[in-house]
């Protein structure tokens, strides 16, 4: 939980080859034949890389 007032859930947001793609759906529009890495970011890291909206941590996905 992010916060004691805003009871909803807090989820990994995804990067594409260092770009914001968006939430956890649009890893369904990726192609996966392409992905050459993903790794996960945790929440701290993400956030202190990403910004504060980072706090559910980042999957960072590599392209051919």
């Amino acid at each position: 939980m992010g916060s004691f007032n805003d009871t909803s859930p807090v989820r990994a947001l995804v990067y594409l080859d260092g770009s914001m793609l968006g939430d956890l759906r649009t890893l369904r529009s990726i192609n996966m034949s392409s992905v050459m890495e993903i790794r996960y970011m945790s929440g701290a890291d993400a956030t202190t890389r990403y910004g504060m909206n980072h706090s559910g941590g980042v999957i960072l996905i590599k392209t051919h």
